[in-house]
């Protein structure tokens, strides 16, 4: 497929259109400071279709709050980040499949081995999550989660638990 649109500071502005192979126009969107205003879709016949968005996120079961809910309920602090005073944020990188699976779980960005670990059993808890589309098709999708660690006591009273977990798309 072939999409025409105009970037104005980085947000698409104006007409999109995309085009199936044959020339025939798959889709027409109006945007406004990088926002849909109208968009509609057709068949390769040229027929109206029901419209759908030229491309979407992945999304976990719930929403990205229940994400939120699940990582930090599910996150406890290793007893050596809690001796150590460890603090910051590690981001976890994974695959979403087109069949809405978590794989190829890596670290983009290590702040403690045990805080690593900890992370990647959190994220290895996931279900599956509605794939990211483009075109009305599945498709794979890299996730960033970032999951910041804040210690608000020092390391000889009892450990606080993960204090804000923020995610990245």
């Amino acid at each position: 497929m072939y999409y025409k649109y105009t970037k104005v500071n980085n947000k698409t502005e104006g007409e999109a259109i995309g085009y199936y192979a044959n020339g025939q126009v798959k889709r027409q969107e109006t945007y406004k400071d990088g926002e849909l205003v109208t968009g509609a879709c057709f068949a390769e016949d040229g027929s109206s279709i029901k419209y759908f968005s030229h491309f979407t996120h992945p999304d976990f079961p719930g929403g990205t709050a229940i994400l939120m809910k699940l990582v930090s309920s599910n996150f406890k602090l290793p007893a050596e980040a809690i001796q150590r005073g460890v603090s910051g944020v590690t981001v976890v990188g994974f695959n979403v499949t087109k069949n809405g699976d978590v794989e190829d779980i890596r670290f983009l960005k290590s702040v403690h081995p045990s805080l690593d670990t900890e992370a990647l059993r959190v994220v290895n808890l996931l279900p599956k999550f509605t794939p990211a589309t483009e075109e009305g098709n599945p498709i794979d999708f890299t996730y960033s989660l970032p999951i910041r660690v804040k210690l608000n006591k020092p390391s000889h009273q009892k450990p606080n638990h993960l204090d804000r977990t923020s995610f990245r798309r």
